[in-house]
C-alpha cells in the first residue's frame, strides 16, 4: 500500500503530462482502470501548465505512465482511483 505522499506524487505524473508520454511507454487510466501503450493517446485537455492526456477508453484526464516512476499495474490504478475518486 502507497502513502499519501506518494499517492500525490505521482497524481503530479497525470497532470501536463503529454510531453511525458510522448516516449512510447505503459500507461493507465486510475478513473476506469484501462492499462493501454502511450501510443494509444488521441487526445488531450489544455491546461495552464502544458496538456494533460485524456484516456483513449473512458474520457477522463486521469492518465499516468510508467514515466511516474511505478510499474502500472491494477493494484496501483486501484489504489490511486480509491484515493482520488
Amino acid at each position: 500500500m502507497l502513502s499519501e505522499n506518494e499517492l500525490q506524487r505521482i497524481n503530479e505524473f497525470g497532470i501536463n503530462n503529454m510531453n511525458l508520454l510522448e516516449e512510447e511507454q505503459k500507461c493507465g487510466c486510475f478513473f476506469c482502470g484501462k492499462i493501454f501503450n502511450s501510443s494509444e493517446i488521441t487526445e488531450c485537455v489544455e491546461d495552464e501548465g502544458g496538456d494533460t492526456a485524456v484516456c483513449p477508453f473512458c474520457k477522463i484526464d486521469s492518465v499516468i505512465g510508467e514515466s511516474c516512476g511505478y510499474e502500472i499495474t491494477d493494484e496501483l490504478l486501484k489504489e490511486m482511483h480509491e484515493y482520488w475518486f
